[in-house]
């Protein structure tokens, strides 16, 4: 299934969407690459995508979540809490 089709199902949905900073700490060309392979881009944006609606708060409670993608999210609070929670060793904000 293709993004707009998973998109254009039953919600709601969460994205765990990376920031510009996450960007940015790509090696050099990787996001070009990524672009130009319809595939590899469609598998990791789904992998981004999960069924329902998770809040902050709702992350924390979390073990782990089943993407669009078909691969399971890991979830991980840092304790104390000020250190954050995690998604697939992503920091969530």
């Amino acid at each position: 299934m293709g993004l707009v089709d998973t998109l254009n199902g039953p919600g709601p949905f969460t994205v765990f969407a990376p920031t510009d900073a996450a960007f940015e700490k790509l090696p050099a060309g990787t996001l070009n690459r990524v672009l130009q392979n319809k595939e590899r881009l469609t598998s990791i944006l789904t992998h981004h995508v999960v069924s329902g609606k998770y809040m902050a708060s709702d992350v924390k409670k979390l073990k782990s979540v089943k993407t669009f993608q078909g691969s399971s999210a890991t979830a991980e609070v840092h304790r104390p809490f000020h250190r954050g929670v995690k998604i697939d060793d992503a920091q969530v904000i």
